[in-house]
């Protein structure tokens, strides 16, 4: 940027202060608000997926679909699949947005404490922006699916999942009978 003397200048105005004015942090943060965005939609719809393919095993018991049993194993397995890549989409995004959300951390808290702070002092003499903090307390109030919160929600997810195509298989088993 230029001698030392501008930089300390630069300091204290906040001129090229990366927290109020970088385009790598606001595109950082653009992508964060992009990736919560996108975790809230694949919780929703693996909620949704998980919830028609209990239905249809709850119908498949009931004895519903004894007339259509092939159209029920093709949507049951298709909605497992489906769930299936819900979950590793959710948990791909969530990781991702970790290793944003640390560095937007880091970067937020090393510029306003660069220079600015005696060696050993925690405290900042200056907030980050108010937008960089709701990106960042959003996604992290985010990255948890609904009804299973947690790091293994996507887990208990896939299992579920798995296990309702396992129901599937019995039901259509049970149904088809060899001629």
């Amino acid at each position: 940027m230029g001698s030392p003397e501008q930089q300390e200048e630069a300091l204290k105005t906040g001129a090229g202060n990366v927290v109020r004015g970088s385009a790598d942090l606001d595109s950082s943060l653009n992508w964060l608000r992009h990736i919560s965005s996108r975790l809230g939609l694949t919780g929703g719809l693996l909620l949704c997926v998980t919830i028609l393919n209990v239905i249809q095993a709850f119908l498949g018991l009931t004895g519903t679909f004894r007339f259509a049993p092939d159209v029920a194993a093709f949507f049951g397995g298709a909605m497992v699949i489906l769930a299936l890549i819900l979950a590793v989409a959710n948990e791909r995004l969530r990781r991702t947005g970790d290793v944003l959300f640390q560095e937007i951390g880091d970067e937020l808290q090393w510029n306003t404490r660069a220079e600015k702070v005696p060696p050993g002092k925690g405290a900042a003499n200056e907030r980050p922006p108010l937008e960089a903090r709701v990106i960042l307390r959003r996604f992290a109030q985010g990255t948890d699916l609904p009804l299973v919160p947690g790091r293994f929600g996507p887990a208990v997810y896939a299992a579920f999942n798995i296990l309702m195509g396992f129901v599937l298989i019995w039901y259509y088993h049970r149904t088809i009978r060899p001629f």
